[in-house]
């Protein structure tokens, strides 16, 4: 029996090192072999979680939104400086940021309103948490961070037994991993934390079930439970409670920057269309979006074919978010895949000039695997449920039918992100709109890095310049 033991942990060790060795993470990008464990990590629980979702064990929804939390958790780092308060807006949980050494009350400092991210179905305060208190300290600015808690009971029950999540060796290895100094963990001690860890996740006591109960309910409201317009209204109503009641929170309202990452990217370009619209005033004076989804017709984007791999988001993952928040389920993934979901004239209608590859995306991005694409027939049915959805600026600031009197926009984006023609998309428009634009396209960029500013050193670099950047403009 020993000798088999042996053997069966000789296999395991080659196949998860094989793994992480082979975990795409683009040549160039710093400590490859700490963020190719930590994505071969996250995407090893995630197919787990497929698995168990396929067999009808668990709810992949709410399973991911679990994951994530106790993923993310790992990352978070204890800020002295900053005080933390969190708080209810409207009846919509936020969490309060403020720097510990401003004791003059009379001098107001800069706000920022936080959505974060997470394809509009799962992400939470905690999730990032770590982008949020980064932003408070190095800014040295109030930070209101718009979101829920996850206030729920999560068990991990084992074939053999039971233990909480966070003891799980995956969990123990991007703690160990994301620890101070941990920058300059050198490969041997994290490979053989990787091993170890990996190892007893996957031995026969590691056939994970997620039980959760939950004691809370989500808000700002996520999908497939609620809908984007639910979860904007939550965005919109915390935005003016702040700035209305800037005074209470410390806050001069004249130096506003609405901000958000991903799907909270989204959210941020739709409440400056919002308070626009709505003759709000003041208006924030930025908005931040950090690789943001602005716009659902055309998924053929040079950035989407380019970046099948990742890191962490790819098209695939892009596709299934967008389904639970249009069909509250998988129905419309086989569509948004092969960009069927619109019909050929409607395409080629929006490729004249909004969504026009030449005239939008820098020709440096047109490189293989990109081709220029067919627009051919769609499915009509598809499109007649979901249109007013796609062609809703407030679902899709893109579509909007003017841009002008838009707050200043700060938009950074990834050169290995799907995401990332939605951003030169979204510049362009504001741009010829007469709205100021910085656009940042990093050369080391990825989908969700910034959740990693506390162990990774790129990470730490995009961050520091978006800092710069609010320094500078409030």
């Amino acid at each position: 029996m020993a000798k088999i033991g042996l053997l069966f942990t000789f296999v395991i060790t080659v196949v998860i090192s094989y793994n992480i060795h082979n975990e795409y993470y683009p040549d160039g990008l710093s400590q490859p072999l700490l963020m190719k464990t930590s994505l071969f990590v996250a995407k090893l629980l995630d197919d787990v979680l497929w698995c168990l979702d396929y067999v009808g064990v668990v709810d992949l929804v709410r399973s991911k939104r679990m994951a994530s939390e106790l993923l993310c958790k790992t990352l978070v780092q204890t800020e002295p400086d900053i005080q933390t308060e969190d708080v209810t807006i409207e009846g919509i949980p936020v969490r309060i940021f403020k720097p510990r050494d401003h004791t003059d009350t009379d001098l107001k400092l800069p706000g920022m309103i936080y959505y974060h991210g997470g394809g509009w179905t799962v992400g939470s305060i905690d999730t990032h948490h770590p982008v949020t208190v980064y932003f408070a300290r190095e800014v040295k600015m109030v930070v209101i961070s718009v979101g829920w808690f996850q206030s729920c009971a999560i068990f991990a029950v084992f074939a053999g037994g039971g233990c909480s999540c966070r003891s799980l060796g995956c969990f123990h290895l991007i703690s160990r991993i994301g620890q101070p100094n941990s920058c300059n963990n050198d490969l041997v001690g994290v490979l053989e934390q990787a091993i170890r860890a990996l190892l007893w996740m996957s031995s026969g006591l590691s056939f994970i079930l997620f039980l959760a109960l939950c004691c809370c309910e989500t808000s700002y409201r996520l999908n497939p439970e609620h809908s984007q317009k639910d979860g904007l209204e939550d965005c919109v109503k915390v935005t003016k409670h702040v700035i209305e009641m800037a005074d209470q929170y410390g806050i001069d309202p004249e130096r506003v920057v609405v901000a958000g990452d991903s799907a909270g990217g989204t959210y941020a370009a739709a409440v400056s269309l919002v308070l626009r619209d709505e003759q709000f005033r003041p208006m924030p004076k930025v908005q931040m979006l950090i690789y943001p989804l602005i716009q659902a017709i055309d998924f053929n984007l040079p950035s989407y074919q380019q970046n099948t791999k990742g890191p962490l988001l790819v098209p695939s993952e892009v596709f299934w978010f967008l389904s639970q928040v249009h069909a509250k389920n998988n129905d419309y993934i086989p569509y948004l895949r092969t960009n069927t979901h619109i019909p050929g004239h409607v395409r080629q209608h929006y490729a004249k000039d909004l969504l026009n590859h030449d005239k939008a995306i820098p020709q440096e991005n047109h490189y293989s695997p990109y081709v220029l694409p067919n627009y051919g027939s769609g499915d009509s049915d598809i499109w007649d449920e979901i249109k007013d959805q796609l062609l809703d600026p407030y679902h899709y600031p893109l579509m909007a039918k003017h841009h002008k009197g838009l707050p200043d926009a700060y938009i950074f984006t990834g050169q290995y992100d799907a995401l990332r023609d939605e951003g030169f998309l979204y510049a362009r428009v504001l741009h010829n709109a007469g709205v100021s634009v910085t656009h940042y396209n990093s050369p080391v960029g990825w989908h969700g890095m910034i959740n990693f500013v506390y162990i990774n050193r790129d990470s730490v670099i995009v961050m520091k310049t978006m800092c710069d950047f609010l320094r500078e403009k409030l």
